[in-house]
Formats: structure tokens, C-alpha cells, sequence
């Protein structure tokens, strides 16, 4: 170690300078006696450089402990996530089960720590010396950091330093300063750190060289066998249904399933009661992701909570703004865990199932008034986008029935076969009957939410409303059948087409077959594009009845042809299903080469 007259060790590199002078006390090698003490100097709180006890209900999650064994082989690993992601709980207790090398110090970083008084705690963390003989920053050169890396270059074996919430710190030449020890303390050096934001070190570089080790949120969240056993910590004995929904809801947030354990203990019987507007984690997301972000953020977060998932544009739209992409680049990497790219939608996210709760809770208790407003501006941007099943739904939850209406005679064909895309977080508004009278086709869209929901009668009881204020025959098939060639009109042709989704939900597989083949005859004397599209979903329907009775013969063919029809008329998704269906049957049937060639079809349609 350098004392004081000798010449600085050549290192290699300059090291950064230190804004302020911090005392050279912490750099006493191990056995050496302290120094005196000097008037004016605190002492450092040992408290700080002291493990924290992992919670009493923590569960051990061996693959992550050995992810962080693994890690400190290399000079970086880094645990990136908002807060609750079970940072600092999976490091103390790495720690405590002696799962960590022997020569692992810890330092809890704290608002107010930057340039000298960090580096006087993290000498702290690098020596053997008692806390309570360190003293706090006071006095040295700018060869601090060059003399700490000859320090630590001269131990015999690693060290690592876990330093945890090092998010907090503001002073930009920290990061500088432990690269500078990294690459001049001869691999001796070893730093975990925990943050709730990727850190400004040069992670880019340490990825492409392989010295850096990542646990991000996807990576720190529960299983749903590490979500049963912590709840069985929590004294629940709950059947593994309950630990799914809970799971499912949670998304593997570990400080949302700790909450949520709490809540079930008074109500152990519904995975339901576990949303953002749980009092305990409505207070935690406000708190500690929320209140931390700029207030025009927090805004614009809350305005998309009309939505399930969102891009810049439709921000924009919900917001009115026209730097939604500015904002969210700035809160992507923060909120990383409770905002989630959408799969195969680049520039799209949506919101934790729980953080979306909480925003939308927020809405409605906030600005009510606006909840229409916004749901009309997010109809309006999908239907100028091309988005025409979210546009419908919007418009229906705003009350907008002549928009719905349009949108709904558009797309009743997809509606009924293939379900709707699901961009609407509130639940549809009550149907009043006068809206079912002039539009009796708005039923229908309300029937096929039903259905999506798996609620038979539910769907069955909009069709039923639905029947009364169509033509007088349209529940008669065998009289409707009776009318000249292009006399049924649409609502006839998707009121039986609903009626038939019905059937096969009830999985009544005679009245599906008989509902088929009268669907396919009204086809005969309706229009096209209509009969197109309804010949299709009856095609496909009596495949699945003929699939389900076991004539795999005559439904390979019926599938078959299904899926020319809605190649021929452009009905992408029920192509897509017609081929799913095909491949299913010849699985079913031996023919797995054959299968996996109409799958491949499947996919590419």
C-alpha cells in the first residue's frame, strides 16, 4: 500500500477525479492497529456494511443462488428490476445459506452517498477493520483510487462487494470510478450490484467480452412452485388451482405475492381478491414505482390504463400529446417488470396485470368523467389503424352504439370464430334494450365477448334479445330457408352463426352438426361476402363435431376444406384455425408428418 511520500503506482489509466478529498483511513490493511482518531470525523454506520436478515418467510431459490455463483467468477453481476422484485432478499439470503464465496462483503447504498463518502464506505467493504474505526470522508489526493486498486490487485484470492440500492446514487463519478478499480485491480475484484435501473457502466462492452452476469425482473420472478411454497411459508394450505390464479395474477411479482399471501389469509378461498386495488399493494405501487416518476409520466401511464397495451401513437392519442416515445424510452428499462414488451410487437408494452389494476382504479376514482372520452379517443385510433375488433370494443364500452354498430356488422364472421383482440381492460357496459332494437347485430358483439369469457349463457341470452328485433323467421331456419336467393340478411346469417358458437361452447355435439348444416343452407340465399364468411365458420364447426364423434376421415376433408374457403375470401384467422384443427386430427389419426407440414400452414397463414 502506498504511504505517504512514496510515488504513485503507475497503473495503466488515469483514474477519474474525486470532486471532494476522502480520508485514506478505510485503506488500514487487515491487523493493522486504527488510526486516531481525528476531531470532526463520524464514524461510519456499521449497519450499512452488515448483511441485512433475509425475511422470515423467504423462500431459497436454488437456480437463481447458483446464476449468482456462477456470476462471481466474472468481474459484474448485475440485478436489475423495480422495486419488489426480490433483490435484496435472494442476496442476503445467497449469503446467509453460505452460498456466496467466503470473502463476500456487503454495502447498502443510501440517498446522499455519492463521490467521497461512497468511497470511504466501499474501502470499508474492501477491508477487515471493524466499522466503527473508519472514518467518514475528510481529507486526500486524486491517487485515492489508484492506490484502493493496488490495495485490492495485491489480495491473495477475489473479493466480492454486493452493493445493493446502488440506484440511489446520483454522482456520475462513481460508476467511473469502479470501472477504473475493475480493470486495475487484477481480477481481484468482484461486484454485485443490486439497482432498480440499469446502472451508466458500460454493460454493452461487459456483455460482448462475457464478464458480465444479469438477473432482470423476467429472470427474478417466481415460479409457480416457488409462489406455493411461499405461500405454504405463510401458513396457506391452498389447492394448486388458487396458487395458479394467484401466480397468474401476481406474474411472478415476488413483493405482490408476499402482499397478496397476506390478503388470502383473511379471504384463502378466491385468487380474485389479488389486483392492484388491494389496499396493501395499491399502497406499495403508488409509493414506490409510481410517486418516483415525473408527474406528466405518472399521467400518461394512467390514461393508457384504458387500454391492455399501447404504443407511442396510441399514447399520444389517449393523452394528447406528441412525446409519449420520449416518455416512455425514459421509464422502459426503470419500470422493466411492471412495463412489458409485447411479443412480437415491437414498440408495443402493456402494464403488469397488477400495475394496470392500480392505474385503472386510480382513473376511475380520479377522473371519471374522462373514461368515456378516452375510450371513444381509443376507438377512433384503432379503426384509423386497422385494429377494427378493438375498435369495436372501445366503442361499446364509450357508448358509442353507432360506431359499434358499423364496426360490428364488419366483423361478425371473426367475432364468432375467432374471439376479439383483447385491448379493453374494463368490462363492456350494461346493453339497454332500446340500442338492441335499432341494432340488433350489437347483441351479437356482446354475445361473442360471452363466449371469449366461456359464459354459455350469458351468450345465449344476448342472441335470444338479439332474435326478437330481427326478421319475424330469423329463429326459424326451416322458414328462413323458404326465402329467395339473397333475401337473409346479415343479422339473420350471424345470429345462427352465433347460435351455432353457442352449441359447440355446450359441446352439444348433435346440435352442432344440425346448426352447421343449416348455417351452410342459409348461405345459399345470402349475399357474399356474407354466405362467404358463414359458409367458412360452418365448414369449420361441423369438422370439430365430426373431429369430436371420431370420424377423423370425414373431418381431415372438412377442415380441408374449410381452410380454402377462408384462404379464398381472405378469413386469415379462421384459416388459421381450419389448418390448427386439420393438424390436430392427423396427429390424432398417426399422421404426424402430415401434421407437422399443416401446422408449418397454420402458422404462415
Amino acid at each position: 500500500m502506498r504511504t505517504a511520500g512514496q510515488e504513485t503506482p503507475t497503473t495503466g489509466g488515469t483514474p477519474p477525479r474525486i470532486i471532494a478529498k476522502v480520508t485514506t483511513a478505510p485503506l488500514v490493511p487487515p491487523g493493522a492497529p486504527p488510526p486516531a482518531d481525528q476531531p470532526g470525523e463520524p464514524l461510519l454506520l456499521s449497519s450499512k456494511l452488515t448483511v441485512p436478515d433475509p425475511p422470515a418467510t423467504v423462500v431459497e431459490r436454488p437456480r437463481l443462488m447458483e446464476q449468482l455463483r456462477a456470476g462471481t467468477s466474472r468481474p459484474v453481476t448485475l440485478l436489475a428490476a423495480p422495486a419488489g422484485w426480490g433483490k435484496t432478499a435472494l442476496l442476503s439470503s445467497w449469503i446467509a445459506a453460505g452460498r456466496a464465496p467466503k470473502r463476500t462483503s456487503w454495502l447498502t447504498v443510501e440517498a446522499g452517498d455519492d463521490g467521497p463518502k461512497f468511497w470511504a464506505y466501499l474501502a470499508a467493504a474492501l477491508t477487515a477493520d471493524p466499522p466503527a474505526r473508519l472514518r467518514a470522508p475528510g481529507v486526500t489526493d486524486d491517487t485515492f483510487l489508484a492506490r484502493l486498486a493496488t490495495m485490492v490487485a495485491a489480495l491473495p484470492d477475489p473479493v466480492v462487494v454486493v452493493l445493493d440500492d446502488f440506484h440511489l446514487l446520483t454522482d456520475p463519478t462513481v460508476p467511473q470510478g469502479l470501472e477504473f478499480l475493475l480493470r486495475h485491480s487484477k481480477n481481484r475484484l468482484r461486484l454485485v450490484i443490486a439497482a432498480r435501473s440499469a446502472p451508466a457502466l458500460p454493460l454493452h462492452r461487459w456483455r460482448l467480452t462475457g464478464e458480465l452476469t444479469e438477473l432482470r425482473a423476467a429472470d427474478l420472478a417466481f415460479t409457480e412452485e416457488e409462489t406455493a411454497e411461499l405461500l405454504n411459508r405463510h401458513g396457506l394450505q391452498v389447492p394448486e388451482s388458487l396458487v395458479r390464479g394467484v401466480h397468474t395474477r401476481a406474474e411472478g411479482w415476488p413483493a405482490g405475492l408476499r402482499l397478496a399471501a397476506l390478503a388470502l389469509r383473511d379471504n384463502p378461498s378466491s385468487a380474485a381478491t389479488v389486483t392492484g386495488e388491494l389496499p396493501a399493494i395499491a399502497e406499495y405501487l403508488a409509493a414506490e414505482l409510481l410517486a418516483p416518476l415525473p408527474a406528466d409520466l405518472r399521467e400518461l401511464l394512467r390514461r393508457t390504463a384504458v387500454v391492455e397495451r399501447f404504443c407511442a401513437g396510441s399514447a399520444d392519442a389517449l393523452a394528447e400529446r406528441t412525446d409519449s416515445d420520449r416518455l416512455l424510452a425514459t421509464v422502459v428499462d426503470e419500470a422493466c417488470g411492471f412495463l412489458v414488451p409485447v411479443d412480437n410487437q415491437p414498440g408495443w408494452y402493456r402494464c403488469h396485470r397488477l400495475l394496470g389494476d392500480h392505474l385503472y382504479a386510480e382513473l376511475c376514482r380520479q377522473h371519471p368523467d374522462d373514461l368515456t372520452e378516452l375510450h371513444r379517443r381509443a376507438s377512433q385510433w384503432y379503426a384509423e389503424h386497422g385494429w377494427r375488433a378493438a375498435a369495436m370494443r372501445h366503442a361499446l364500452t364509450a357508448r358509442d352504439w353507432s360506431a359499434a354498430a358499423t364496426h360490428t356488422a364488419e366483423l361478425w364472421p371473426q367475432l364468432i370464430l375467432c374471439g376479439h383482440d383483447d385491448t379493453l381492460r374494463a368490462p363492456l357496459p350494461p346493453l339497454p334494450a332500446e340500442v338492441v332494437r335499432a341494432n340488433p347485430l350489437i347483441a351479437l358483439a356482446y354475445a361473442a365477448d360471452r363466449l371469449d369469457l366461456g359464459d354459455h349463457g350469458g351468450a345465449a341470452e344476448h342472441l335470444r334479445h338479439a332474435e326478437k328485433h330481427v326478421a319475424p323467421n330469423a329463429g326459424d331456419t326451416d322458414k328462413v330457408a323458404d326465402t329467395v336467393a339473397g333475401e337473409v340478411d346479415a343479422a339473420t346469417v350471424a345470429l345462427a352463426a352465433g347460435r351455432l358458437a353457442c352449441a359447440e361452447l355446450a359441446g352439444d355435439l348433435t346440435d352442432m352438426a344440425r346448426m352447421a348444416d343449416d348455417l351452410a343452407a342459409l348461405c345459399a340465399r345470402a349475399a357474399e361476402p356474407i354466405a362467404a364468411h358463414a359458409r367458412v365458420i360452418a365448414r369449420t364447426a361441423l369438422g370439430e363435431a365430426r373431429f369430436a364423434l371420431g370420424d377423423l376421415i370425414a373431418a381431415q376433408a372438412t377442415f380441408a376444406e374449410a381452410a380454402a374457403a377462408a384462404a379464398a375470401c381472405g378469413f386469415t384467422c379462421a384459416q388459421r384455425r381450419a389448418h390448427g384443427w386439420h393438424a390436430l386430427t392427423q396427429a390424432v389419426a398417426g399422421e404426424l408428418t402430415a401434421a407437422e407440414a399443416t401446422a408449418r400452414n397454420a402458422l404462415t397463414a
